[in-house]
């Protein structure tokens, strides 16, 4: 196979790969509210790791067993209590909800 032909199928693979993998209408990430504890989201806690700008806690989440893998994104909680990485919708943390601890 000439090297051309080589890179030709590469190309190809990587952009059918890109199409596939990358669908324009994925919904939002949202985690769990905190009234669903371990149980319902087993193999990982969020951790509160600082406060962004308009002070909503950052978080991040951390393995709870040996093993498990866990996004490295910087997660905030909104004024319903979910996990977004949205931080313009994000509640900061002085507002009327209260902060439970994790």
């Amino acid at each position: 196979m000439s090297v051309i032909k080589h890179i030709e199928r590469m190309i190809g693979l990587a952009v059918a790969l890109t199409v596939v993998g990358c669908p324009a209408d994925h919904p939002p990430l949202t985690g769990q509210p905190p009234s669903q504890g371990p149980s319902e989201a087993p193999g990982f806690v969020y951790v509160a790791v600082g406060v962004n700008e308009r002070g909503c806690t950052q978080y991040t989440k951390r393995p709870t067993k040996e093993g498990i893998a866990v996004d490295a994104a910087i997660w905030y909680r909104t004024s319903d209590g979910r996990y977004t990485t949205n931080a313009d919708i994000c509640e900061p943390a002085t507002s009327k909800r209260q902060e439970t601890p994790q």
